[in-house]
């Protein structure tokens, strides 16, 4: 599920990134409390058009985040196409969602992941890839 990888990446973080995407995509809220910090963030701020909480915190906010994700949409899968680490971990994702009506739609999207002693911290999402690349500091 995760393509692109350098040979430099870390092993850690590029089986978390994949963990944490098939847990996403499975509902696996256990496994995403193992892999993320308690007072996680994650930013959603920077998609165009996000609806209701821009920012999710802690569990409850991953929680909440994947009940708004799967009660907006009937089916949803996330890939990451890319992983680089800059200063921070930079994602380059595609996501492919099934409304309720059965309209598809796929749009890609990039992500800015910071760590803190093995789990992540922050989770900041973007509309503009090229953004998100910026901000993780990776060229």
């Amino acid at each position: 599920m995760v393509h692109g990888l350098p040979a430099s990446a870390p092993k850690p973080v590029v089986d978390a990134m994949r963990r944490s995407y098939a847990a996403w995509n499975d509902r696996d809220l256990d496994t995403l409390r193992e892999l993320y910090a308690p007072d996680t963030e994650w930013d959603m701020s920077n998609i165009e058009g996000w609806p209701d909480t821009p920012v999710y915190h802690g569990h409850e906010g991953l929680e909440q985040a994947l009940e708004d994700w799967y009660g907006a949409w009937s089916e949803m899968s996330a890939e990451a196409l890319q992983v680089v680490v800059g200063r921070a971990i930079f994602i380059h994702g595609r996501m492919e969602v099934r409304g309720h009506s059965g309209a598809v739609a796929s749009y890609e999207f990039g992500q800015v992941i910071e760590t803190r002693d093995g789990l992540v911290a922050r989770v900041r999402t973007y509309s503009d890839v090229a953004a998100a690349r910026f901000a993780a500091g990776v060229e």
